[in-house]
């Protein structure tokens, strides 16, 4: 922290700041030479500052300079550095090991061949029941790419006993790349994009009481652009069979399509687009093939005849970084489909109202895949066939409706049928008995 003083032993009109390259003199050109008398202004000035803390010094108001003039550097501290601005401000930035005691500049200021030294003594202070205005140092950072960059660079100032002045607030130095600008009491930063890097911005700023004691403070803002780190994550779709088939089924193209989402989701691409990344398949599936299409889709093709897992890899590249995950598409072993025997029970005056309303006994699909191993393939995937007709009657299969057992002349209350059930090339069969109770003899 930097502590720019009022008084402490001679004059002081000092404000806080950072470093900013400058050159060794400035020329202070205007309409007015000061005479003789007026260049006996290089007074002398007293510094308080904090470890490490920089600190700006307004040289022409402390020599109330008027005309043209020469400021320059006599002597050199011993235990920093100094330059000039272009704004005539002086700047002093601390060794880093000198932490305590007083440093000495002695400048010089020079105007029709006069010319007129004064010392400047930076000096640490610890009294801290002290009240010391100052214009605080300040932080921002940003990206080329942003619209502006904005501080609030008086928030952390202090004027004792007074207020400052948001009237007052001006942007003394220009930066290096971009432009400055007041608005509203805020300092807004335009940046190029062409410029990533360190931004000085000198700000001045007076008090409501004091309006032409000027206060120097400086703003350090860091441009740098995004650090991406490309991190590709593997990806894992889990599958039973049945699901799988279900999905290829569906698909036009026997093809699965996965959206950019459901691979780049869990990628590390900082705020980068995924039509801003190169994308390649580089490592294509054992069976099958693979295919991006540019900002759409993944598309997965399976072999022709195979339902099994597979793989494959994809990279990830922007601006010569890349990085590579692998796609796992998992597909559970199949188990044999397990069609189980049923045994259906109707009373007789149950069976003599279902042949009269219906003339036929009308069996609910669930009666019958109710108790099958199916492995979560659903019914509506089943190929169900009848493959032998039974003796006293006919049955019929309703798909995802009902078996309808005819009886003829010869039922005598009992009988039984067989039905398959087949999927992916796997086949089950099993008999259902029908029984009706209290058949009259």
């Amino acid at each position: 922290m930097l502590f720019p003083v009022k008084s402490i032993i001679r004059r002081s009109l000092l404000v806080a700041g950072l470093a900013l390259a400058a050159q060794a003199c400035d020329e202070m050109s205007g309409d007015v030479i000061p005479t003789e008398e007026e260049i006996d202004q290089a007074v002398d000035l007293d510094a308080a500052l904090a470890v490490n803390g920089p600190v700006l010094v307004d040289l022409v108001q402390a020599a109330k300079l008027t005309g043209a003039a020469t400021i320059s550097i006599v002597q050199e501290p011993t235990k920093g550095t100094v330059s000039i601005l272009s704004s005539a401000l002086l700047m002093y930035t601390p060794n880093k090991d000198f932490t305590n005691g007083t440093d000495q500049v002695i400048y010089s200021v020079c105007a029709g061949g006069n010319c007129d030294e004064g010392t400047i003594d930076f000096t640490y202070v610890s009294d801290e029941t002290k009240c010391y205005s100052m214009a605080v140092p300040d932080l921002g950072y940003g990206k080329p790419t942003d619209p502006q960059i904005i501080v609030d660079v008086l928030e952390n100032d202090i004027l004792c006993d007074d207020q400052f002045d948001v009237s007052t607030l001006k942007v003394v130095s220009q930066p290096t790349a971009g432009e400055a600008k007041i608005i509203d009491g805020l300092l807004f930063y335009y940046p190029v994009t062409d410029y990533a890097g360190p931004i000085y911005i000198v700000y001045s700023v007076a008090g409501r009481a004091n309006p032409n004691t000027l206060y120097y403070g400086m703003a350090s803002i860091s441009v740098q652009p995004e650090v991406i780190t490309l991190q590709a994550v593997n990806d894992a779709f889990h599958y039973t069979a049945a699901e799988y088939a279900a999905l290829l089924e569906a698909s036009p193209g026997n093809q699965i399509t996965y959206p950019l989402s459901a691979i780049f989701g869990n990628d590390q691409i900082g705020n980068l687009t995924y039509i801003e990344l190169d994308v390649e398949i580089v490592d294509a599936p054992a069976h099958g093939t693979a295919r991006y299409e540019q900002n759409e889709v993944f598309r997965y093709t399976p072999a022709e005849g195979y339902r099994g897992s597979d793989s494959f890899v994809y990279k990830i590249c922007y601006d010569g970084q890349c990085s590579q995950a692998t796609v796992s598409i998992d597909v559970a072993e199949t188990q044999p489909l397990r069609a189980v025997a049923d045994e259906i029970v109707y009373t007789h005056a149950q069976y003599l109202d279902m042949i009269g309303t219906y003339g036929a006994l009308n069996i609910p699909i669930d009666n019958i895949f109710g108790n099958d191993v199916l492995n979560d393939v659903p019914v509506s995937q089943l190929q169900v066939t009848t493959p032998q007709q039974p003796y006293s009657g006919s049955i019929q299969y309703f798909s995802l409706e009902m078996f309808k057992f005819t009886p003829n002349n010869h039922f005598d209350g009992s009988e039984s049928f067989i039905y398959m059930i087949c999927h992916d090339g796997q086949c089950s069969e099993t008999e259902v008995t029908i029984t009706v109770t209290d058949w009259p003899q």
